[in-house]
């Protein structure tokens, strides 16, 4: 893993933040790796 990746661990604490996916629509968008690039850390899953 990148030194400042995003874990596993810590993604856990903070994904309840963002919305639920629509049931409509399209297909929702990939929070963790927009969070990664937004706070300047590597997208790691």
């Amino acid at each position: 893993m990148p030194q400042h990746a995003l874990s596993d661990a810590q993604w856990d604490l903070i994904k309840g933040v963002f919305p639920s996916p629509a049931k409509t629509g399209r297909p929702p968008a990939n929070f963790r790796k927009i969070f990664a690039h937004l706070f300047g850390t590597k997208f790691a899953h």
